[in-house]
């Protein structure tokens, strides 16, 4: 990363390194460059007057994990929240994930402007996108969705991925922006992903991450954890107990959604979570992405009634509805009313499936300032 982009360009003139690596990217919100370099040429980079920082292109994940456990329909009904009389479609939604399947008729009118950034088409391949979009759309059926895809059908997403997403967003209006994805990799903040995000804050948009599926070990969180005025959600199940895969940290976790067989519409495309064992309409899944979704849907409901609340008075206002102890059940979520509409209970409990395992990206890198 570079100080400013006009010493990144003055870089970019020096004839010394044009030709010993290639350039994948630019990108206009923050002075940085992705390129594919030789290890022979790192301690030229490292000592250019012009570089602050050299970052990894590290992978991350997909934030969804198996749980083999039936559920019944009788118990999903009891638990879902959803909206009457709502005030107006005026809460949008960014969801940075495998896409959103357009042709899902629950989501199809929600869908206001969608980035591509893979050479697949449109849909949804993976189905992680979404699951994700489809337990937004439970918890507030009126939010707008931006559908930023940033991973192919395979799942396999890096931090350049990720980047380049959120670098074509940055001009759109966005009043959520929500992650779909972590990474374990420990960081100080200073990463590329946690400088992009804190770009998006100072713009004044809230964002929400999961905390990732690496737990039960501590310290396992990774940007996800550095970004400050955001909130990190894990996972835990209907007894308020931590989830066994919620990735665990210091201060980190912000809150904790049930995040464990959690039933949704079920797919078009994509074989993510796993068929509902009695009704063929419904996916079950878990994950803290799946936490991270169901905590989205209920942001977006109090940021509509509230417009003028901050991050500073929305923790605050979760802190109360979990009793200080961060443990947000779905009972909790139901004693939420915004002003003018009524509210009919039908939230939802299930069980999942995931896709994700792998090792760190080496082969290329960030150069930033």
């Amino acid at each position: 990363m570079f100080k400013t982009h006009a010493d990144m360009k003055v870089f970019l003139k020096n004839e010394n390194y044009s030709k010993k690596f290639r350039i994948d990217s630019q990108y206009t919100t923050i002075p940085v460059l992705h390129i594919y370099a030789p290890s022979n040429i790192l301690e030229d980079l490292i000592a250019d007057e012009f570089i602050q920082k050299i970052d990894y292109d590290y992978r991350c994940y997909l934030s969804n994990i198996s749980i083999e456990k039936p559920t019944t329909r009788s118990k999903e009904i009891s638990y879902r929240i959803s909206a009457k009389n709502t005030i107006s479609n005026t809460i949008r939604v960014a969801l940075a994930d495998s896409g959103i399947d357009h042709k899902l008729k629950k989501l199809k009118k929600s869908i206001v402007s969608k980035i591509n950034i893979t050479t697949e088409p449109w849909d949804d391949l993976a189905g992680h996108g979404t699951l994700m979009a489809s337990v937004i759309a439970d918890i507030f059926p009126h939010c707008q969705l931006v559908d930023v895809k940033i991973t192919s059908r395979s799942g396999l997403v890096y931090a350049s991925h990720v980047l380049s997403g959120l670098d074509q967003l940055f001009t759109m209006h966005i009043d959520i922006l929500m992650l779909g994805i972590s990474s374990p990799i420990p960081t100080d903040g200073s990463d590329i992903l946690s400088t992009m995000c804190k770009k998006y804050v100072e713009k004044g948009a809230l964002i929400v991450m999961p905390a990732g599926n690496f737990g039960p070990e501590p310290n396992t969180i990774g940007f996800t954890s550095q970004v400050m005025k955001s909130f990190c959600i894990g996972s835990m199940n209907s007894r308020e107990k931590i989830s066994f895969f919620s990735s665990r940290a210091t201060e980190k976790p912000d809150f904790y959604v049930v995040g464990e067989n959690v039933t949704t519409t079920s797919l078009i495309q994509g074989s993510l979570g796993r068929p509902h064992p009695t009704h063929s309409d419904l996916r079950v899944i878990s994950g803290t992405s799946v936490a991270a979704a169901k905590f989205t849907g209920l942001l977006a409901r109090i940021k509509q009634a509230y417009p003028e609340y901050e991050h500073k008075e929305l923790y605050d206002y979760f802190m109360r509805l979990s009793s200080d102890s961060k443990f947000l059940s779905d009972g909790k979520f139901e004693s939420f009313r915004p002003k003018n509409s009524t509210f009919k209970r039908t939230l939802l409990i299930s069980s999942l499936v995931t896709l994700i395992l792998g090792l760190f990206g080496i082969g290329s890198i960030f150069l930033f300032k």
